[in-house]
């Protein structure tokens, strides 16, 4: 419990942290409320129908992968923060040596930056679905619905969404491990979620697609992804869960081995 409040500690201290959750929050509920505001313009112009394919508390929802932005950076600075340099008054060493002085062990060391960004990627997650949720509705106006309702439609979506930040947030965190370097990572996850997705490209156009993690789990909380033949939600999320487990456990072995 030490281990987890020091690491906690460290990772509230970044201004990373800070600037990641910022942008994927507001992000995610300004693309939803954009979405929102569209969906009432349709619904009130008679272009789609009251009972048309989106139900209300599907608008803007399926928006919150792109939230996990503030996950990938989460995951990405909790370890790369650790190999920066000092500065000169510090003597410029980099900040894992001091870390492993106070945590020798390196397993549970690892373990306990891996639950810090698991716990703050779900709190994270959860405010921002709700706020999501809670935007959306209220721009639907008269076509929406009231906010305690759409939560309990949306039902078993919402902890799938959260477990989706989580698990892509460790991922990320396993990969920075193995690189240790943040900037391929960063670069490389955030294009791949909010840019050109090379994921969900393949998922269009291979059978081998679906199983790729973020594509899986999504298949947790989307109601509607835009590719053939995908993964049920249970099913998605373990295949993302197995990404996750297998990334984690070669970041382990990375970190055990070589030195710091």
């Amino acid at each position: 419990m030490n281990a987890l409040r020091a690491e906690l500690r460290k990772l509230l201290s970044l201004p990373a942290t800070y600037l990641g959750t910022v942008i994927g929050f507001v992000a995610t509920v300004f693309l939803a409320a954009i979405d929102a505001h569209h969906h009432r313009a349709a619904l009130d112009s008679g272009r789609i129908p009251p009972a048309g394919d989106v139900p209300a508390m599907a608008v803007g929802f399926d928006l919150v992968a792109i939230g996990s932005i503030a996950a990938i950076t989460i995951g990405v600075v909790v370890i790369s923060s650790e190999y920066l340099g000092g500065d000169d008054e510090s003597g410029g060493g980099r900040q894992i040596l001091t870390t492993l002085v106070g945590a020798p062990r390196r397993v549970p060391l690892l373990a306990a930056k891996a639950l810090a960004v698991a716990l703050v990627t779900g709190l994270l997650a959860f405010g921002t679905i709700l706020a999501v949720v809670a935007a959306s509705q209220a721009l639907l106006g008269g076509h929406g619905l009231a906010f305690l309702e759409a939560v309990g439609r949306l039902g078993w979506r919402v902890p799938g969404a959260v477990a989706f930040w989580m698990l892509t947030g460790l991922m990320v965190f396993a990969v920075t491990v193995i690189t240790r370097s943040g900037v391929v990572p960063l670069i490389v996850f955030i294009i791949n979620t909010a840019g050109v997705s090379l994921t969900y490209i393949a998922a269009r156009n291979t059978s081998w697609g679906r199983f790729l993690p973020d594509v899986a789990g999504t298949q947790m909380f989307v109601f509607d992804y835009a590719a053939p033949d995908m993964l049920d939600p249970i099913p998605g999320g373990l295949v993302m869960l197995g990404w996750t487990a297998v990334l984690l456990a070669i970041a382990a072995i990375v970190f055990v081995r070589r030195d710091a």
